[in-house]
């Protein structure tokens, strides 16, 4: 029994031993080579030492496995989320012509993830392996999509910035043109015919007056266009977050 268990122990080993780093850990080698010792010795105790020690071995080194594997997949499970993220984000991204390139190098990277998880839950050692290598390279592909990414919230931000302003101004504007080409010359023709019983004198010259009511409105469309797209902007970003 105990010699069984030596070979079942032994092939735990060097599947462990191809799947992992097995270099950064020397305790199963270790272990191993006081079970051969055991072995050499044949003897009754020896045996009984042998097959506890052969069954502690198996033990490790398939947690060992287990808890790499488990490892390497939360690895890709987050590299899979953020690409997620990413992608959630171009869905919602207004100008659909900027995104081309990110996109299709996006949904490169989500295929490589999918198939480093199947490297990952194979039991053919080489595939292990290189499926162990991918996770930062897929980390580094990903830190250049965001990079773009960046870039483009950069641009999109203007973007929405610029149309909101202008669409305020145009209207705060037209705004004053109302006060000043209409309301303005009505009140002052109404004010005429007042002001004489006051003894002030009727005001002729409205386009001074309306020149001023269009450079102060125009000034005051501007900041408050400002503000208010400045304000409703971080509104919106923080909605989202």
């Amino acid at each position: 029994q105990a010699r069984a268990l030596v070979k079942d122990a032994k092939k735990e080993l060097e599947k462990w031993e191809l799947l992992t780093d097995s270099g950064q850990d020397h305790g199963p080698q270790s272990l191993w080579t006081h079970m051969t010792g055991l072995l050499r010795e044949e003897s009754y105790f020896g045996y009984l030492d042998l097959a506890y020690h052969a069954k502690a071995l198996i033990s490790q080194l398939r947690r060992d496995i287990e808890a790499q594997k488990k490892e390497l997949f939360d690895r890709l499970h987050g590299l899979s989320h953020r690409a997620d993220g990413f992608l959630e984000y171009l869905r919602g991204y207004r100008f659909r012509g900027f995104i081309g390139s990110v996109y299709r190098d996006l949904i490169a990277v989500r295929k490589r993830i999918a198939e480093a998880r199947e490297m990952a839950a194979s039991e053919i050692p080489q595939r292990f392996k290189q499926a162990r290598e991918l996770p930062e390279t897929l980390s580094d592909r990903l830190d250049d999509i965001a990079q773009k990414l960046s870039k483009l919230d950069t641009v999109q931000l203007a973007a929405e910035f610029l149309t909101q302003f202008l669409k305020k101004s145009v209207i705060l504007a037209f705004g004053a043109v109302i006060v000043a080409v209409v309301l303005f010359p009505v009140t002052i023709h109404y004010a005429n015919l007042i002001l004489p019983k006051f003894r002030i004198t009727p005001i002729h010259d409205l386009w001074r007056y309306q020149e001023w009511i269009l450079v102060v409105g125009g000034i005051c469309a501007a900041g408050l266009s400002f503000v208010s797209t400045i304000q409703g902007l971080i509104k919106e970003r923080s909605r989202k977050h």
